[in-house]
């Protein structure tokens, strides 16, 4: 008997969620249709969604990650839409970047994959314009974040920049660190911790690129946390 009261208060507890939010879950699947065909109903639909920002996210990653799939190459899985109506592919990746520039900082999570992605050498194939648009709004995201107070996203994105350092994407990604420096480097002090002792030389050499001259105190404070004191670099690090 009590199992079932239980279980029947789960299912009003569900359908009172549902009834106070119609739209919450209804509205991701025509956000999602509109990315693809109408991007000013695209924009429409977002403002109705709630609490499924990091969906939402994810899935303009993806629509930036998709590649034009031809009928002449009909091994490879394709959806409708793109066979039949092949020029969508850059407008609505040109839709996606539009509204990950009006999520703003909210958008720093997936700066990351929007690097990457810049780099791939197919993402223009659709429109020679993507990757200025792309590289335009990466440091429009890092703008805003400076301006913010949140340092808890900035911690959770470094340790994924950091190996970016190394690769094609190593300007793009130190524009984006750069343009969060005030920020981020009491992050990448904390981060040198990290028992990897790659790890350490690449983010040392990010806080040095940081700071070449030594003005900025970037330095100063590099030594302080290589000092013998433990209750002074406690206090540093804290």
């Amino acid at each position: 008997m009590f199992y079932m009261k239980t279980k029947y208060r789960f299912v009003l507890a569900i359908l009172l969620i549902l009834l106070i939010c119609p739209n919450s879950y209804a509205d991701i699947s025509a956000f999602k249709r509109e990315v693809l065909k109408n991007c000013t109903v695209a924009r429409e639909e977002l403002i109705k969604i709630q609490g499924q920002e990091e969906e939402v996210l994810t899935y303009l990653v993806s629509v930036l990650q998709m590649r034009m799939i031809t009928p002449q190459d009909p091994s490879k899985r394709a959806e409708l839409w793109k066979v039949f109506d092949p020029e969508r592919e850059g407008e609505s990746k040109n839709c996606a970047i539009l509204i990950i520039q009006s999520l703003g900082e909210r958008a720093i999570s997936i700066v990351p994959d929007l690097i990457v992605i810049d780099e791939d050498p197919t993402f223009a194939l659709s429109d020679d314009n993507l990757p200025v648009k792309l590289e335009t709004v990466i440091e429009d995201i890092g703008s805003r974040v400076s301006a913010s107070t949140d340092t808890q996203s900035i911690s959770t994105v470094l340790p994924r920049l950091i190996p970016l350092l190394e690769r094609q994407t190593e300007d793009l990604t130190f524009k984006f660190i750069q343009r969060i420096k005030d920020r981020a480097v009491p992050v990448l002090l904390k981060l040198l911790t990290v028992p990897n002792p790659n790890q350490r030389e690449r983010i040392l050499n990010l806080l040095y690129k940081l700071d070449p001259n030594g003005t900025e105190g970037v330095q100063t404070l590099l030594q302080l946390v290589n000092t013998e004191d433990d209750g002074l670099k406690k206090r540093i690090l804290s």
